[in-house]
């Protein structure tokens, strides 16, 4: 990651002269833990929790979404859980994957629960919720020899 940041620079500078977006952040993220029952595919639902905790807690905090995977794992529709932080800011986003919108919808309640428990680690700070459906492509290169 860091062996790109010149380039990711490069990048950025260029998108801005040619009138482009102003990069507001940028933000570095560690995958802490992945759990997945199924293949990512297009057409999945996802809801992603993004909130900041005490970077000294995220730790903890991936502890108590691995201590809650069993029974996420047991809800319908559900494919997958990546949770990642910056370890820096503590920033985090937590995106839980499903087959529909009503499985995700039916699921909330239980998001509710372990959003409770995660209170406790994270402190009092406010989570933003956003609800996505995937669109997904599986790009595939050819081998060089």
């Amino acid at each position: 990651m860091l062996a790109t940041e010149a380039a990711g620079e490069k990048i950025r500078a260029q998108v801005l002269a040619e009138g482009g977006p102003q990069v507001q952040d940028v933000d570095r993220f560690e995958v802490i833990l992945q759990e997945r029952v199924a293949p990512p595919i297009s057409g999945t639902f996802v809801r992603v929790n993004d909130f900041v905790a005490p970077p000294a807690n995220i730790d903890t905090v991936a502890d108590v979404l691995r201590g809650r995977l069993p029974g996420a794992r047991d809800l319908s529709g559900f494919r997958a859980v990546l949770v990642s932080a910056n370890r820096d800011t503590g920033r985090m986003l937590v995106a839980s994957i499903w087959d529909t919108a009503a499985d995700r919808e039916a699921s909330l309640e239980a998001a509710r629960s372990i959003g409770d428990e995660l209170r406790a680690v994270r402190g009092d700070a406010s989570v933003k919720t956003d609800l996505y459906e995937v669109a997904y492509s599986d790009i595939k290169l050819p081998a060089t020899v």
